[in-house]
């Protein structure tokens, strides 16, 4: 059969062919069948293109033989369509835009006098309407936005409550699916990062910074990674110390290392250069002292014997699992949407797997 391609299908009907497509190339009609039984329950949520799979009536047989059929058709997502608002864009489709508008650096500022958000350009009126509807945004002084010089990689920074001080936060380097699910994170987290600043009595804003990764992985070659963060520092210069910027989801010490060559507003750097290192010690502590202050609130014992589920295999999540075993826990459940993560968790505590601990991606 000559290749073709199936067009129109959203992703996750794509995920859905693909496993159908798996399943019946190993001749296993079993669990293909199970597959279709277990997605029809989504059909009104999801319609299929293939009319032999409905939520009633289900012809598996017949369905089997169409996914068989499509072994030698390529499946892919239609292109996003042009008129596709800001806020439904793909991180990298925003800053595409922003590049064909020439626009580098850009921001939704908190004007003191009449209390309105307003945006640098006109082209970002829908951006600025979205932050200040949301419910994260009260208290927001800020969302600026870059485009990094040497990398064109897009960089967020949300200010919260500038006014009990500079504002102080985690970057991150991650993906997400839409700029709507960009700034509602960010938004929250920078917000979520003051209150607990006031909870200690500490005078510093709320910050977030968040570094979008780029569509075809380029920050995992350590060179084009180094511009990265490079391009951040430069963009944390910029705001003449109004964030400072510490370690979050997907940063090393040696990312703020590299953003530390271009501005001083940066913690968390290697310890031979006089920083504190990595501080996910510090928060793997603080987590234990947390869950074992709650076990005792209620009357409810120690840590030995309990069963724990940690979502998240990076610094923090590693650090845990090292510390509730030295606890003696039961079981430890661990989730993480990056299976490398997981495999390093099973290389450090493999003679755990899986009597004590239980991974899963």
């Amino acid at each position: 059969m000559s290749s073709a391609k199936i067009t129109n299908m959203g992703r996750f009907q794509v995920a859905f062919y693909r496993k159908i497509l798996l399943l019946s190339k190993n001749y296993d009609s079993n669990s293909s069948a199970a597959y279709i039984r277990s997605f029809c329950s989504l059909q009104n949520q999801f319609p299929l293109p293939c009319g032999s799979i409905r939520s009633k009536g289900i012809n598996i047989s017949k369905s089997l033989q169409t996914v068989r059929q499509l072994n030698n058709y390529s499946i892919v997502s239609p292109k996003p369509p042009d008129n596709k608002s800001l806020l439904e864009k793909e991180p990298h489709d925003f800053c595409n835009f922003l590049k064909k508008e020439d626009i580098r650096r850009c921001y939704a500022v908190l004007d003191g006098n009449s209390g309105k958000l307003k945006v640098s350009h006109p082209q970002l009126e829908e951006i600025g309407r979205f932050c200040e509807l949301s419910s994260a945004f009260n208290g927001h002084t800020a969302v600026f936005f870059n485009r990094g010089l040497r990398t064109d990689v897009l960089m967020c920074i949300f200010l919260w409550k500038t006014d009990r001080g500079l504002a102080q936060g985690r970057v991150s380097l991650q993906t997400h699916c839409t700029m709507r699910d960009l700034l509602r994170e960010g938004l929250y987290r920078s917000r979520h990062t003051g209150l607990q600043a006031a909870l200690a009595a500490l005078w510093v804003g709320g910050g977030k910074a968040i570094i979008a990764e780029p569509a075809h992985g380029e920050h995992h070659d350590p060179s084009f990674r180094e511009k990265i963060f490079l391009d951040f520092g430069d963009f944390l210069s910029s705001l003449n110390g109004c964030f400072v910027a510490s370690e979050g989801t997907g940063i090393t010490v040696t990312d703020m290392s590299h953003a530390y060559h271009r501005s001083r507003y940066v913690t968390g750097i290697s310890e031979d250069r006089g920083g504190a290192g990595n501080p996910s010690a510090y928060t793997t502590q603080g987590v234990v002292v947390a869950m074992e202050a709650a076990l005792d609130f209620i009357e409810a014992g120690t840590l030995e014997g309990k069963t724990v589920a940690i979502q998240g295999a990076g610094n923090v999540g590693q650090q845990l699992v090292a510390q509730l075993l030295d606890k003696n826990v039961a079981h430890i459940h661990v989730t993480d949407v990056h299976q490398n993560q997981l495999d390093t968790v099973r290389t450090l505590h493999g003679d755990q797997v899986p009597k004590q601990l239980a991974l899963e991606s």
